[in-house]
């Protein structure tokens, strides 16, 4: 009996040494787990940009010549010589289309001569009347006469300097639209004449943003059909809206120094509107949404920090202006968000990122 009662206490005690032991490997594992963090989250960042950056209004317009008519004949005659190509630029005073004159050089040297003889008939009468040899009669006479040959020649002189067509200021010629023989009459189109630098663009803007455009205010323009950004400025604002669409029309003068934009080609404009500002840039891939208020996660010692922000224009480039909740030197995080929380460690790719061999 009394071995028996020893058996039983020596298998009690090992009892309570396996649940001693048990229950400290248990509290060791749950230490264990309590103090486990997880490994940082690899994400890719970008740094807040500050620059400056000036309001606009954007829109579309069409371009017009400074200076842009159809060449035409004002008197009629046969083609004798064209001294242009199609697709020249000449200058002002250039000369263009000689008509056949043959018949009006003939006729001015008539008048010339009437006018030289009815000349010398003032010239005789004058000294006569002052030694009042003739009457008053004859000297008015001689007078009319005179003034009448003078104006018969200018006419002619006139209408001769017609047969020549000259460049009526600095432009492009279009294609031409006649050939030596042809013959023209008055108003007949000749080919197109443009001024195109500098060249000026029309454009509507809403009745909203009338009052915020002022003559001399810069604009920007790009064409799909032309490469480049080309600069302008405001000349000129209509006196009313049009009260149909309610906007106002407005026109700028663009340089166009390489005459790659035409008249009639259609442009989207950017127009500024005061004075350039400093503002915080970033993109629009940091920004998460929310029905709570848009946020993004700055990096702050190593962990991402959820930050509340107040979203400015967008911009292009897929970038936005940040009115609210960032500053200059913060860093924000561009991709990676997905599992992301606040307070969790990140790594930024961009640093993980082996340097180059040499440096």
């Amino acid at each position: 009996m009394k071995r028996k009662l020893i058996k039983i206490a020596i298998l009690f005690v090992i009892l309570l040494l396996i649940i001693g032991y048990t229950v400290k490997h248990f509290y060791r594992t749950a230490n264990t787990a309590s103090g486990f963090q997880m490994p940082p989250i690899v994400v890719e960042s970008t740094p807040v940009i500050q620059k400056n950056w000036q309001p606009s209004i954007e829109t579309v317009g069409s371009l017009v010549a400074y200076n842009g008519i159809t060449l035409t004949a004002e008197t009629a005659g046969r083609v004798t010589a064209i001294y242009f190509n199609s697709g020249d630029f000449v200058k002002q005073g250039t000369p263009l289309i000689q008509l056949d004159d043959a018949l009006m050089r003939t006729q001015l040297q008539e008048a010339q001569a009437e006018l030289n003889l009815s000349e010398a008939d003032y010239q005789r009468s004058s000294t006569l009347y002052k030694q009042h040899i003739i009457s008053q009669a004859d000297f008015d006479k001689a007078t009319a006469t005179r003034k009448v040959n003078q104006a018969k020649a200018d006419n002619l002189q006139a209408q001769e300097n017609q047969t020549l067509i000259k460049a009526p200021f600095d432009g492009n010629i279009g294609i031409a639209h006649i050939s030596v023989g042809s013959y023209l009459t008055p108003g007949q189109p000749i080919a197109d004449f443009q001024a195109l630098d500098p060249i000026l663009v029309n454009f509507d803007i809403p009745e909203a943003s009338a009052l915020q455009l002022r003559i001399g205010n810069k604009i920007q323009l790009t064409s799909p059909a032309a490469t480049g950004v080309y600069q302008g400025q405001i000349t000129a604002l209509n006196s009313k809206l049009d009260t149909d669409t309610r906007t106002l029309e407005i026109q700028a003068e663009v340089i166009n120094t390489q005459h790659q934009l035409l008249p009639g080609m259609f442009v989207t404009i950017t127009a500024f509107i005061g004075t350039p500002q400093p503002v915080l840039i970033i993109p629009q891939t940091a920004v998460s949404y929310s029905d709570k208020g848009d946020y993004v996660y700055r990096i702050v010692t190593k962990k991402a920090v959820k930050t509340p922000i107040t979203l400015g224009k967008k911009l292009s480039n897929n970038q936005v202006i940040i009115s609210k909740g960032l500053n200059a030197k913060d860093s924000v995080i561009i991709g990676g968000q997905i599992n992301l929380q606040d307070g969790a460690l990140v790594t930024e790719a961009n640093k993980l990122q082996s340097p180059p061999k040499g440096s």
